[in-house]
């Protein structure tokens, strides 16, 4: 008896059709990302689509995934430069330049990891270490993406180069630094930062970014305070143990009668 030969079916497979369709829906989802960009480095469109891509698709240390100990620098530094634009006074100017007024909020990656400057007006008075509303809105914006993370925060304060009133609580100009950056870190600690990854440190007057100052708007640049978030975790510093002679008190001796 013989065999009757079946025939195949005429046409693809319906799932190549689905399959094809998927494939040229991201192929030219991709060339219009590819499309719009600017490789420009002051322009992060495609940067941030990347990073928002990233995000919706769970990258580790972002939203929907498990949270990570680890600070994303990249994503971090896309983030301050597109949330946190300094509102510059009208009364200022604004350049790049080295030796002028310079811009009174940036955030620019360093050997250490990442840097984030606030300084004139915004940041402090003159001669004072209150930090300034302007600056406290930056300092809570920052402090979100910066709790639960174990990487070490240097906070740097710097001060300008004359002399204090006589009435000033600060000895010098590197007191009225440390003050500035003590004042940060109290900050950070209240919005939630552990304070065990945080380091203070004063330059005082000696690393000005504007020399030459010789009226008080030029001068502002150098009231400023950098938070550099560094790539060392809190981890590789381990304190070290106390003595144990000086371990705990030695007991008074009984006075003699």
């Amino acid at each position: 008896m013989a065999l009757k030969k079946q025939e195949a079916p005429a046409g693809a497979p319906e799932w190549i059709v689905t399959y094809g369709d998927m494939m040229s829906l991201l192929l030219c989802f991709f060339i219009l990302l590819a499309a719009f960009a600017n490789f420009d480095k002051q322009d992060k469109m495609f940067m941030t689509a990347i990073e928002s891509i990233r995000e919706a698709l769970g990258s580790p240390g972002q939203h929907g995934w498990l949270q990570a100990d680890e600070i994303d620098f990249k994503s971090l530094m896309i983030l301050l430069e597109s949330l946190i634009p300094p509102d510059r006074p009208k009364d200022q100017g604004y350049s790049d330049q080295p030796g002028t007024d310079g811009r009174f909020y940036r955030v620019k990656s360093v050997r250490e990891g990442l840097e984030v400057i606030v300084g004139g007006p915004i940041a402090f008075d003159r001669f004072s270490a209150r930090i300034e509303p302007d600056m406290d809105r930056v300092l809570a914006r920052l402090a979100p993406e910066l709790i639960g993370k174990n990487n070490k925060i240097d906070i740097r304060g710097h001060a300008t180069n004359e002399p204090l009133p006589l009435d000033s609580p600060y000895k010098d100009a590197i007191d009225l630094g440390y003050a500035r950056a003590r004042a940060v870190r109290d900050r950070l600690v209240e919005l939630g930062i552990d304070s065990r990854t945080i380091r203070v440190a004063s330059a005082g007057c000696y690393e000005p970014v504007a020399d030459k100052t010789f009226i008080d708007a030029r001068r502002a640049a150098n009231r400023r305070v950098e938070i550099i978030i560094t790539q060392a975790l809190r981890s590789e510093y381990r304190p070290e143990p106390l003595p144990e002679d000086a371990a705990a008190p030695a007991p008074a001796s009984a006075p003699a009668k």
